[in-house]
């Protein structure tokens, strides 16, 4: 159906100044609604959507489930509105010029290329980018252009302030009244549905499977929705730290399906200018790359794929909020204590020579024991520190993220202190990396890619349970754990998850050393604007390749951002 695009001129009612491809269309009483959808309701089209619109308005769109993007026009009013799904998985881009004409496109790439546009980088964007390795909603990296955050809408009208509302929020009350033994029940009888749901009309369709529970589950309860034998598809790599092959084998082999495996070389970075280039800005999450090797492992076997993403953030599954229970356990004792405590600890542990593992983790947690809550949290998220940044960008001076965190906090005050940050996983984290990741990755692929976990029914039974049933201070995603202790390899179980992502500490040091010199030896000619402080740069490069600090992923944020500028 190609991408999902269009321009609207707000001063004109006349239909050949409203020009959108891509999606579906429909018309009704004046109002036209274009939209790019992979809704879990297939028998809900454009027609019967802009019916419930103009019945119900904008609550028509929270009845959906699924991914969807749209604009909608009422030329009568000469108001546009854009809106997108509740996680953010389709995504939706758009600026208004001079002339009061609103752009709008899924691709940032195919937006920066419209006519008039000005390409001038957002400092504050970049300033984002190297705290987290991302640039979060509403921000691109250019000033002129916008993302539509996770279940929000704009509204535009001529001569007027866009204006902006959220039409879902997170709801962790009121809890369900249920045993956990009846919550793993439910859980995985909608687990379940939405698998069906994904499922319905493919023939060809794959799984990933990595060696986590929520990927392994997904297989377990879909291999017998389809006619033909279930296929998984996989991505190994050489480093153990950082690969869960023989678990992901284990587990095709416990379940009795075919099971193809791709090992991830250096070689396979050939991939990064391209996916850059085509996503329109720096992104630095390094599973981008397997992620895309799957998926183009799988485009040749099938239309269709079913991804693990949601689980951590519908059941609390990250390390950090389990660090997070045990602060605020502490949340009494005087500050003094905990950083004579924090101080003790990190004397005591060994030093950390791999990001990823036991004693890194370890590290992190003695760290954030001295700070509040929300910086402590963040640190364990933090590519550069706001120390290390102001650093890096010569001081100039930029907003610290950790506001906006503070406003996603305050406004699920309601919740439990746990729940509020599990809020933010769902409003940040989930769409602007993982799910970005995911679109980032199926970029001019023939292939769709559904997330059974983000079914709406699915997410908000989970939001209300119980934070007790979802996270103790031993176990993360009990109910998913129950379900799993039934259907899979009790190995699976045992082990910790690695993630997706490369070993770019072993890398920079060996067959990408001379990429790293590289970094700060070109910096005159690759960062043109001069943002980036050329000596601070080349101690971090020297530090990494001497093996006196892990700056692996530092340093990889900056390789993104150059190759993205090169682009």
């Amino acid at each position: 159906m190609g991408i999902f695009a269009g321009s609207i001129d707000l001063r004109s009612s006349r239909a050949e100044d409203c020009r959108v491809s891509g999606g579906e269309q429909a018309s009704a009483g004046g109002v036209q609604l274009f939209i790019a959808a992979d809704l879990q309701q297939r028998d809900c089209g454009a027609e019967e959507l802009l019916k419930a619109y103009l019945k119900l308005g904008t609550g028509a769109f929270n009845k959906l489930s699924g991914a969807f993007c749209f604009a909608l026009w009422e030329a009568e009013k000469q108001r546009l509105l854009l809106g997108s799904d509740h996680c953010g998985q389709k995504k939706l881009y758009y600026r208004q010029d001079k002339e009061g004409r609103v752009h709008f496109s899924e691709s940032l790439a195919a937006l920066k290329n419209g006519p008039g546009f000005v390409p001038e980088i957002d400092f504050q964007s970049l300033a984002d980018y190297f705290a987290l390795g991302y640039i979060a909603a509403p921000r691109t990296i250019y000033t002129q252009l916008r993302l539509l955050p996770p279940a929000s809408i704009v509204s535009f009208k001529a001569g007027e302030e866009p204006r902006k509302q959220i039409y879902w929020r997170a709801q962790f009350l009121p809890k369900l009244k249920i045993s956990f033994a009846e919550a793993a029940e439910e859980c995985r009888r909608l687990l379940t549905q939405s698998i069906q749901n994904c499922l319905a009309g493919h023939e060809r369709a794959t799984f990933l499977l990595s060696g986590g529970i929520d990927s392994s589950l997904i297989l377990a309860l879909g291999k017998d929705q389809l006619a033909e034998p279930a296929l998984a598809l996989s991505i190994a790599f050489s480093d153990p730290l950082y690969d869960e092959s023989a678990l992901a084998a284990q587990t095709a082999a416990w379940l009795q399906v075919r099971h193809q495996l791709r090992c991830f070389e250096p070689e396979d970075l050939r991939l990064l200018p391209g996916l850059l280039q085509a996503g329109g800005q720096p992104f630095a999450d390094s599973s981008l790359l397997p992620s895309r090797l799957a998926l183009l492992q799988a485009e040749q076997q099938a239309d269709l794929v079913l991804s693990g993403e949601g689980g951590d953030e519908l059941f609390c599954g990250y390390r950090r909020l389990q660090f997070l229970l045990w602060r605020f356990c502490c949340a009494g004792l005087p500050a003094q204590a905990l950083g004579f405590l924090s101080r003790l600890l990190l004397g005591w542990l060994p030093e950390a020579g791999e990001q990823r593992g036991r004693w890194a983790s370890f590290r992190r947690a003695a760290s954030a024991l001295s700070r509040p809550a929300l910086p402590a949290y963040a640190g364990f998220q933090e590519l550069f520190s706001a120390e290390m940044r102001q650093e890096l960008l010569l001081g100039r001076e930029h907003e610290d993220y950790l506001l906006t965190w503070q406003e996603i906090l305050e406004a699920n005050c309601g919740s439990e202190a746990l729940e509020r940050f599990d809020a933010l996983e769902l409003g940040v984290y989930l769409p602007q990396d993982c799910l970005q990741k995911l679109a980032l990755a199926k970029q001019g692929l023939s292939l769709q890619v559904r997330c059974p976990m983000l079914e709406r029914e699915l997410l908000e039974f989970a939001l209300r349970l119980p934070r007790q049933y979802k996270i103790s201070f031993f176990e993360r995603k009990r109910p998913l754990r129950a379900i799993a202790k039934k259907l899979l390899p009790p190995e699976l179980l045992r082990q910790n998850k690695r993630g997706f992502g490369l070993p770019m500490r072993s890398w920079l040091r060996t067959e990408l050393a001379d990429e790293v010199r590289e970094l700060h030896e070109s910096l005159p000619a690759w960062d043109k604007q001069g943002y980036l402080n050329q000596e601070y740069l080349r101690r971090l490069c020297q530090e990494h390749l001497q093996g006196q600090k892990d700056h692996g992923a530092r340093l990889w944020s900056i390789h993104c951002l150059k190759t993205w500028l090169q682009e």
